[in-house]
């Protein structure tokens, strides 16, 4: 597999080329399976910290990565929307060495859901889901 490149995912709490932005945080999750995988979290600016917004997770498409969520953080973003997104084990900067067109990647976004259920400044999850990342949602719920 190719491995993408850190400068395509941007550096550490880079902003998006579009206004609002705060940037991004990055965030380490750990799968079932022992893989680890990175993540971003979108947020808007200025982060209203007395509220709880909704969050949209991105799933990326097979060959993809976590950069190809920008173009719904462009959309998200401005509607105080923020987007979470992940390489899946397999892909991008993830450990793992493949993907599974969706069966293993609902594990890891099983884990993605409960991350962001825990987080009280998130009021509701929206998914979003592009070729195997639509098939990864589609699968979530069996």
């Amino acid at each position: 597999r190719t491995i993408t490149q850190i400068s395509i995912c941007g550096k550490r709490n880079s902003p998006l080329p579009v206004e609002p932005t705060k940037g991004r945080i990055w965030r380490q999750l750990k799968n079932d399976r022992g893989y680890t995988l990175k993540c971003s979290h979108y947020l808007p600016s200025p982060f209203p910290e007395d509220t709880s917004l909704p969050c949209v997770i991105y799933c990326h498409g097979n060959s993809g990565c976590r950069a190809d969520a920008n173009e719904a953080a462009v959309i998200l973003l401005p509607s105080n929307i923020t987007v979470f997104t992940l390489d899946f084990s397999g892909s991008g900067l993830s450990d793992g060495d493949y993907v599974s067109l969706g069966w293993h990647e609902k594990d890891d976004l099983k884990i993605v859901v409960s991350h962001l259920r825990s987080n009280k400044q998130i009021s509701r999850i929206g998914l979003w889901g592009r070729s195997m990342g639509a098939v990864t949602r589609k699968n979530l719920n069996g």
